[in-house]
């Protein structure tokens, strides 16, 4: 939950312990910097900055590559700051709800528009460049890597596309007919690891059980 009101990064304690216990504790090569969503607390472009100096900082300091930064969107990453912009998502979010099953291109590109600071945040390390580009898009991020002679993909999915400003559970929806599910079921990964901010209960109740069993059927580990 980085603002830029309430938090100083230079000097810091909290980032000063990580990286001491983080070069005390691993040789860094094959660690993974993995977070779940709610980088900021507002989703504006300057939590973004300050989180970006923080983990430039993390980078700089310990023995982990910036490659290995894996993300995935929280509520709290959607700027909505915007309200008639967001009286305007409100309606099409309705129609997604009420109409699962014709979601436009135009609805989801409507939708994710309050995460554009995140998209931007998300290029700024070298990870997005681990991002496989034919199978992903703004619902999914598939990150994949070598890992001696294994291959590890990491699937960040965008469970907050929908996020409003007073969330309850059981109301958001994710949209499990935009994935090539079968693309990466059977791509050729030793390990699949999921990472989304919302736990299940937090989906809609008739879309719960399709989102779970893709991610039963994708996943060796879960992060929520």
């Amino acid at each position: 939950h980085f603002t830029a009101e309430k938090y100083n990064v230079e000097p810091h304690k909290a980032l000063e312990g990580l990286v001491e216990l983080i070069n005390k504790k691993s040789e860094g090569e094959d660690l993974f910097v993995l977070l779940t969503g709610d980088i900021t607390s507002k989703g504006n472009k300057k939590g973004f900055e300050q989180a970006t100096r923080f983990f430039n900082s993390l980078f700089e300091k310990s023995k982990i590559n910036s490659k290995n930064f894996i993300v995935c969107p929280g509520n709290h990453d959607c700027d909505l700051s915007d309200e008639a912009a967001e009286d305007r998502r409100a309606i099409v979010i309705e129609k997604i709800i009420k109409e699962p099953d014709g979601i436009k291109p135009s609805y989801i590109e409507q939708c994710i528009s309050v995460q554009s600071n995140y998209f931007e945040f998300i290029k700024k390390f070298d990870s997005y460049n681990y991002i496989n580009k034919s199978i992903s898009n703004h619902l999914l991020s598939r990150y994949e890597f070598k890992v001696g002679n294994k291959t590890i993909s990491f699937n960040s999915f965008n469970v907050s596309w929908i996020s409003r400003r007073k969330e309850t559970q059981a109301q958001l929806f994710y949209p499990v007919n935009n994935i090539d599910i079968d693309t990466l079921i059977n791509a050729n990964c030793n390990y699949n690891i999921t990472l989304f901010h919302h736990p299940f209960h937090w989906l809609n109740h008739m879309n719960i059980r399709k989102f779970k069993d893709i991610v039963n059927k994708l996943s060796n580990l879960v992060f929520t």
